[in-house]
């Protein structure tokens, strides 16, 4: 994307900058495994990305479709089986791949 990702006010944010945000998402995604593992506080880690990524769903508004992302991220607050837990992380850090790569199915068409 030569133009960058635009925003809702109408400013755009350059690809190296939208894909370094991803990859500190992702960081932050892959973290709720060890904080699970290890009986620390994943809940409120979860509610804060939770947070985050509704805001960042606003924010880049008809331009990257997060909201299959929060569904999944929604359902840990259900205290899956761990074997679950860990599978939808990982599905999640994997789709926050597939934002940076341009994929079309995570990307709306209309602006």
């Amino acid at each position: 994307m030569d133009d960058g990702i635009q925003t809702k006010y109408g400013m755009s944010i350059d690809q190296e900058t939208f894909e370094g945000y991803c990859e500190r998402m992702k960081n932050q995604i892959f973290k709720l495994l060890p904080l699970r593992e290890e009986n620390g506080q994943w809940e409120k880690h979860l509610e804060t990305l939770l947070v985050e990524l509704s805001g960042a769903d606003s924010l880049f508004a008809d331009t990257i479709n997060f909201t299959t992302l929060l569904a999944k991220l929604e359902a840990l607050k259900q205290k899956q089986p761990q074997r679950i837990h860990r599978k939808t992380v990982l599905e999640c850090v994997h789709m926050i791949d597939r934002l940076t790569e341009g994929d079309v199915n995570d990307r709306q068409d209309n602006k």
